[in-house]
């Protein structure tokens, strides 16, 4: 039997071509289409904006995925006008539009979308999203807001754990001392996120304020249409678009070069793993493999309304033969104290290699004091930390007290918020700032990213339970891109 792997499942984890993309310029801009989204807006080598698109999310904040028919395209050297049609379906979901995009020699880009609900269904968002990059960080900026005043303001430096601007219709940043670009937004209220806290690299614009209430049910026939407007303006001028501007071209190298200082030395974090969430043992070659990376502790997560000890015992053993501590995380309810007591007896039955706890409430986004309080009661010879089990954005929202704690933690994952390639790579730049931005609040104290997924282990902010993967479906924690070289790289 051949059990060679086809080079896009080796590459990727699928055996699909990737997206196609079209290199667009409207005069001095160029940009990139790709699957019904604008990409990566540049004036000569500066990004302008990263991304715009259409986003359709349901009740429990999931994305619907889009499918697109009927693409027309017209494009010239620095023009171009493209239309498709897009269903996104899925369950009792089912929402059509139409997109128009459209590019004019003088910077000028338009994107409009014109939809109708086909059937009756709950909905958090539908309508546009539009994504500054990360390299915004620091730049001035000016917010028309809804009233018509005008805000002035700097795209944050550390990650904003609320909105940095609301009620907008309009937003300029500085591109050059005497250029601004200029979006404008119609057909809803806009407001803008830090996306650096899921570890998307970009400052999220998007429709619908979070203040207003949802889910919201969407009738059949309901028609939705806005529109997204992006001119480039003059400091000295800036009520008229700019006429003429020298193009710039992007410097383009087809080579990528990596240098290396033999010189200089770094020190890495300690990395671990979890145990696995199959069952079983390790075999010899998976210790073998494990032993040759040099982890620092294995992670292992005790859920006391749960039979844990045999995955306790599990872990302790497969951290014995790897030579390695564990880290254990312990997840509470109110019933906090009488756990901690039943867990101090296991500790003392099963006599686990532990270094460092991290303790979490399961009805907290993140930890409380009282219950770090009542660890410290019972708990000893191990760090103690807390934090949060889901994103950096709980733990930037809810940021625990540092006192009496060893250290903080918080976990990531890239697709929170975007699923394709591109976005997944983008997240890499990201991941630093999660620890700069807190650094900012945890009192020197150490920071543990953990864990490091390829997907989210669960959904924080559910407002129903998940549904059960269909016949077929690869449960909702599994990637196919996590057995591929991408998903190597990314790792």
């Amino acid at each position: 039997m051949n059990t060679k792997l086809s080079p896009p499942v080796s590459y990727y984890g699928k055996d699909t071509p990737l997206p196609e993309h079209k290199e667009l310029r409207a005069g001095p801009l160029s940009l990139m289409f790709e699957d019904g989204d604008l990409r990566y807006v540049r004036f000569g080598n500066q990004e302008i904006i990263r991304r715009v698109y259409v986003a359709i999310r349901d009740h429990n904040w999931d994305t619907i995925l889009p499918k697109l028919s009927n693409l027309q395209m017209d494009i010239a050297d620095e023009k171009f006008k493209i239309t498709y049609d897009v269903e996104n379906k899925q369950d009792n979901i089912h929402f059509f539009w139409q997109g128009t995009i459209i590019g004019e020699e003088d910077g000028t880009v338009t994107f409009s979308m014109d939809g109708e609900a086909i059937s009756t269904f709950e909905r958090n968002r539908i309508g546009f999203c539009l994504l500054h990059p990360m390299s915004c960080s620091n730049i001035p900026c000016r917010v028309e807001k809804i009233d018509g005043t005008i805000e002035k303001g700097i795209f944050p430096k550390f990650i904003s754990p609320h909105q940095p601007f609301m009620d907008m219709q309009a937003i300029s940043h500085q591109v050059e001392t005497d250029l601004w670009a200029e979006v404008r937004f119609s057909g809803d209220i806009f407001e803008m996120e830090d996306q650096r806290n899921w570890t998307d690299a970009s400052y999220k614009t998007y429709c619908t304020p979070l203040a207003v209430p949802y889910p919201v049910e969407v009738k059949a026939g309901t028609k939705i249409s806005q529109s997204i407007r992006l001119t480039l303006k003059s400091e000295s001028n800036k009520t008229k678009p700019i006429e003429k501007i020298a193009r710039l071209e992007n410097e383009r190298d087809s080579h990528t070069i990596f240098t290396f200082d033999t010189e200089a030395s770094h020190s890495i974090p300690r990395i671990g793993l979890g145990v696995a969430s199959h069952g079983q043992p390790l075999s010899e070659k998976e210790l073998e493999r494990l032993k040759a990376i040099n982890l620092s502790h294995l992670r292992v997560d005790i859920d006391f309304n749960l039979d844990y000890q045999q995955t306790l015992q599990r872990a302790i053993n497969e951290a014995k033969l790897l030579n390695i501590s564990l880290e254990i995380a312990l997840h509470l309810d109110n019933s906090a104290e009488e756990q901690i007591k039943s867990w101090k007896r296991a500790v003392e039955q099963f006599e686990p290699p532990v270094t460092t706890y991290l303790i979490f409430h399961q009805d907290e986004s993140s930890t409380s004091s009282k219950w770090i309080e009542i660890a410290h009661r019972y708990l000893s010879g191990a760090k103690i930390g807390a934090g949060t089990n889901a994103y950096f954005t709980e733990l930037n929202r809810n940021r625990p007290s540092a006192e009496r704690l060893d250290l903080i933690c918080y976990s990531i994952n890239p697709q929170v918020h975007a699923f394709d390639n591109s976005s997944l790579t983008e997240t890499l730049e990201a991941q630093a700032i999660t620890v700069e931005s807190a650094q900012q609040f945890s009192a020197g104290l150490l920071l543990a990213v953990t864990p490091i997924t390829f997907l989210p282990r669960f959904n924080p902010n559910a407002a129903a339970p998940e549904s059960a993967p269909k016949a077929g479906e690869l449960p909702a924690q599994v990637d196919v891109r996590q057995m591929s070289l991408y998903g190597a790289g990314w790792t």
